[in-house]
């Protein structure tokens, strides 16, 4: 069984909150170490893109193993610059949801973007005590119920499940129509979260 850091995950999650999802660059995961890298890379949630070749407006060129900024509208010498500021990784969002699903053992169709907010992770149960699991981006008051009648009218009934990838602060009336609507929104690495995670998390 593999693992990867809680610290690695929540990273992600931050960029994937972001609109639109944010990047990570060689920077952000250095610190974590190759062995949580490699296997976010194998299950696809981090997918390694070519090196920039242009920084802070300046085009990149690699002498031997060294990138330098060359700036052409400034009278400068070429400046070295760290490597690890032009490797970059974007964030497979579905293949996120998809080790979710494996992680926590849910079952269902397919995992599937539904909007540009809402991704259907998985089911757990049937009928009224069916808990429909999705991960929710950029949830606010104006927003939030749109996409739980959205979802609501695709999953079906049961309790909806609105993973998010940090907390959210709706106000109270917002939360009274959610618990109305049998929903409730929760941040993935809450402990209040009720679903079952290992610490750290699993990828199974």
């Amino acid at each position: 069984m593999a693992f990867v850091s809680l610290d690695l995950l929540d990273l992600v999650l931050q960029r994937t909150g972001q609109h639109p999802v944010g990047a990570l660059y060689g920077v952000d995961v250095d610190r974590f170490g190759p062995e949580a890298l490699q296997l976010l890379l194998e299950r696809q949630i981090l997918v390694q893109q070519p090196m920039l070749d242009e920084l802070d407006g300046c085009r990149v060129q690699w002498i031997g193993t060294s990138p330098f900024l060359f700036d052409l509208d400034a009278d400068r010498p070429p400046e070295e610059v760290d490597p690890r500021l032009l490797s970059v990784y974007e964030i497979n969002v579905l293949a996120l949801c998809r080790a979710l699903r494996r992680a926590n053992q849910l079952a269902g169709p397919p995992v599937a973007q539904l909007s540009d907010l809402a991704y259907f992770i998985g089911h757990r149960g049937d009928g009224r005590q069916r808990r429909s699991v999705c991960l929710a981006r950029l949830l606010r008051d104006d927003t939030v119920l749109d996409v739980v009648w959205n979802l609501r009218a695709r999953i079906g009934t049961g309790t909806l499940v609105l993973l998010t990838p940090g907390v959210v602060e709706l106000r109270r009336r917002t939360l009274e129509h959610l618990s109305a609507d049998r929903a409730l929104v929760a941040p993935l690495l809450d402990g209040h979260v009720h679903i079952a995670w290992s610490s750290p998390l699993a990828w199974v």
